[in-house]
């Protein structure tokens, strides 16, 4: 109640807004903790939705990386959910399977204009097709959950890619070439989502986590451009700097702040010439001491 307090009479306050922010992700740690999802989901959604209200700048600094993960976290569960769609089970085609398509393809990428695949019956789904939703997470410039978002965002182009690719080959001879094109455009959709990505993270020199990842989806797509690489390839940062992006992304993988701050702490002693990691531990350390003023 003192969190939503806290919200309700500083949300138009513009030099509160930090402690706006924490207040939101307060919440949602203490939902998440109760395993209470859906609590936790309206309350990103909220953070989003104040955010942006406010006018608050997207410049990449802690106010716009707090909106960048709620969005980011929000947007998850249904990208997860649409990454497992089927067109093709045990070698046979789902039951209405061009309505499915349609329908799917309409979620994911928008309306479907290609004569003579889509089914009739789709119905149109309400707001931005969610690739585009889950790219905008990139507008908040900052850079850790930009690469989460185009790494998903290439991997819902890819899903469908699979799964169209095996609808060709069930196909008649004289439809095969339609959905073979189809699987071409959404694994060159997915391929320029992550070259962009990888290229910027790259020549920031910041080869870990989501660029990783996202490096390795490119080998698999244009091997001949992105040759596999090895790990020490992958990664051609000192073993202090190796060690510090681990630490990093353990930070970002627990809910735990004590345990966050600690391991970015150490991260940014091994290296300290790391603005991302500096920042990182900032945000963190501010959460830490919300956290410590809100009574128990």
């Amino acid at each position: 109640a003192l969190l939503e307090g806290v919200i309700k009479a500083k949300a138009r306050d513009k030099d509160s807004a930090e402690e706006v922010a924490k207040a939101h992700v307060r919440i949602v740690q203490l939902h998440t903790a109760k395993g209470d999802v859906r609590a936790a989901q309206t309350v990103r959604e909220h953070l989003v939705e104040w955010f942006d209200a406010q006018g608050h700048s997207r410049d990449g600094g802690p106010l716009a990386t707090v909106a960048a993960e709620a969005r980011y976290q929000f947007l998850l569960p249904t990208i997860e959910k649409e990454l497992t769609r089927k067109l093709v089970i045990e070698g046979k085609l789902v039951p209405d399977c061009r309505k499915v398509f349609d329908n799917w393809h309409e979620v994911v990428i928008g309306p479907l204009k290609l004569a003579g695949v889509a089914g009739k019956d789709a119905k149109l789904p309400k707001g931005k097709p969610l690739v585009d939703q889950v790219l905008a997470v990139r507008d908040y410039a900052a850079p850790h959950w930009s690469r989460a978002a185009s790494l998903q965002g290439g991997r819902l182009a890819m899903a469908l890619s699979r799964e169209v690719s095996a609808v060709a080959a069930l196909e008649p001879p004289d439809l095969q070439p339609v959905w073979v094109e189809m699987s071409k455009r959404y694994r060159d959709i997915a391929g320029e989502i992550w070259e962009r990505s990888w290229k910027q993270a790259d020549a920031a020199g910041q080869r870990e986590g989501f660029a990783n990842d996202i490096r390795k989806e490119l080998a698999a797509i244009k091997p001949a451009e992105y040759p596999a690489l090895d790990r020490e390839q992958l990664e051609t940062s000192t073993p202090q700097q190796k060690e510090a992006s681990r630490l990093a992304s353990l930070a970002q993988q627990t809910d735990n702040l004590q345990l966050r701050v600690l391991y970015l702490r150490k991260a940014t002693t091994l290296d300290p010439s790391n603005p991302a990691l500096k920042e990182l531990l900032r945000v963190a350390e501010a959460e830490l001491e919300a956290q410590a003023r809100v009574p128990r």
